[in-house]
């Protein structure tokens, strides 16, 4: 009888262990999901793609986007901390989308000359991001495909 109350115990035991852990993984918040590029990366309904840039050269970072079910959120340039107060000095623009609806959306950024004729433009690199939302605006797929 003591026998089979210590075996009890310890299944119990083991039991209230495995949902301590279950709980704990349960809870873990594991980041933004990566892509096939690093530079892209999602999380529940944002995506953020983060892109080299110099605002100092007449190059810069736009896009546009093909669908209803992503909107921009917004955008910011951060200067390179080490290059402070040099002229010339590069940093990392920011960019944030958020789902909104069920559907695919592709994103082209470009990364061409802000000046001058806009028909002789030439770009220096596009990225394009297909996506796909899901109903309640949770992003499930985004892929670069150059």
């Amino acid at each position: 009888m003591k026998k089979n109350i210590k075996l009890i115990i310890v299944i119990i035991g083991i039991f209230m262990v495995g949902v301590g852990i279950f709980i704990g993984i349960s809870a873990l918040d594991l980041g933004p999901q990566q892509t096939n590029d690093s530079r892209v990366t999602y999380k529940e309904k944002v995506l953020t793609i983060i892109l080299k840039e110099n605002p100092t050269t007449p190059y810069a970072w736009t896009f546009t986007i093909e669908g209803e079910s992503l909107k921009a959120l917004d955008d910011k340039y951060i200067s390179d901390p080490r290059g402070q107060m040099k002229s010339g000095v590069g940093g990392t623009h920011i960019f944030h989308f958020e789902g909104v609806s069920e559907g695919t959306a592709i994103i082209h950024m470009v990364h061409e000359e802000q000046f001058g004729d806009p028909e002789e433009r030439y770009p220096i690199e596009i990225i394009i991001i297909e996506t796909h939302v899901e109903s309640d605006g949770v992003i499930n797929y985004v892929k670069v495909v150059n």
